[in-house]
């Protein structure tokens, strides 16, 4: 029985971090033939063969998963219109079931999903999403010398070398990899441009690993107004805001008065819609010095008084340590 590991097996952890951390992060595109190849592994498995399709990204994907799954249950085959965000994908479904599936039916389906809610769960593989599972399981096969592994084992750490894969009846749906991963230490992360993008033109927009809408990244912090910091509700994006816009633009902006202060927490009134002042909490993470802003209850009038509100307290309780 393995107690814990030794200063050695402790050093070799960083290199497997590294190792599998450099796998989930690229981007570099897997061929047809390394599709085919790892198709027919898992088709061994399922006992049955199965078409390739390769899509650009999560949202083709999607799509063409839903197509393949619904096309039995779609008779009518039309030559309606197609809702816009849909009309590219119509001819690469097409082609990519090597024209068994015709416009017309692919199209009612599509319109189908974008109209009505579809009732749909499917399991898929998670490719370099599971990075992390592999990196565990290699480094205690490897170093620490775990031996109960499955035959299968080397052929399933193959599948962190691509990304999304759906095992439709009669196909085998591959998502491509992104081409495009932009991270921080704290997660997806840019401030010119999207944090992730694929093919397909799927995209994350994300400021130190906090998903945002495009234009908070988008528009420069000069031209932002600061009240946007107000009325943001949720807490993690407000935290970004601030950071980009600073607190000390939302003070030059908007009416303040400092109302109480204790140590990193300043208690500030804040003049907002319709000239109406409201107390807001102003708070400094010990851990990582970002600034928080938070909306009090209006009858606040101390901080002590808005750290026993915020933490549903009757009365101010002093913490034994701050994180």
């Amino acid at each position: 029985m393995i107690e814990k590991l030794s200063k050695q097996q402790l050093k070799l952890i960083s290199q497997y971090r590294k190792k599998y951390i450099e796998i989930g992060l690229d981007t570099t595109p897997f061929t047809m033939e390394q599709a085919k190849e790892m198709a027919t592994w898992l088709d061994s498995k399922l006992k049955r063969t199965s078409k390739v399709i390769i899509m650009d990204g999560p949202y083709e994907t999607f799509l063409c998963v839903l197509v393949l799954f619904l096309q039995k249950t779609v008779r009518k085959k039309t030559q309606e219109k197609v809702n816009y965000k849909f009309e590219k994908i119509v001819k690469k479904i097409y082609k990519a079931t090597d024209k068994k599936i015709q416009p017309g039916k692919i199209k009612t389906i599509l319109n189908k999903i974008a109209n009505e809610k579809v009732n749909f769960v499917y399991p898929s593989l998670l490719g370099q999403f599971d990075v992390s599972f592999f990196a565990f399981y290699d480094f205690m096969k490897e170093v620490v010398g775990v031996k109960t592994f499955p035959d299968s084992y080397e052929n399933l750490k193959k599948l962190i070398y691509f990304n999304l894969i759906y095992p439709i009846e009669g196909y085998i749906v591959f998502c491509q990899k992104p081409n495009l991963i932009h991270k921080n230490e704290k997660g997806l992360h840019c401030e010119n441009g999207p944090a992730l993008q694929y093919r397909d033109g799927t995209e994350i927009w994300a400021l130190n690993g906090v998903r945002v809408p495009k234009e908070f990244v988008t528009t420069p912090a000069s031209s932002m107004n600061p009240e946007i910091i107000l009325k943001e509700k949720n807490a993690q994006v407000r935290r970004e805001l601030v950071r980009k816009i600073t607190i000390e633009r939302l003070y030059q902006s908007i009416p303040c008065q400092i109302l109480d202060k204790l140590g990193d927490y300043e208690l500030i009134n804040i003049k907002i819609d319709n000239n109406n002042l409201r107390p807001y909490l102003k708070m400094k993470n010990p851990s990582t010095g970002d600034i928080h802003i938070e909306g009090i209850h209006p009858q606040v009038r101390t901080v002590k008084e808005a750290l026993a509100w915020r933490n549903e307290l009757e009365i101010y309780v002093e913490p034994e340590i701050l994180t």
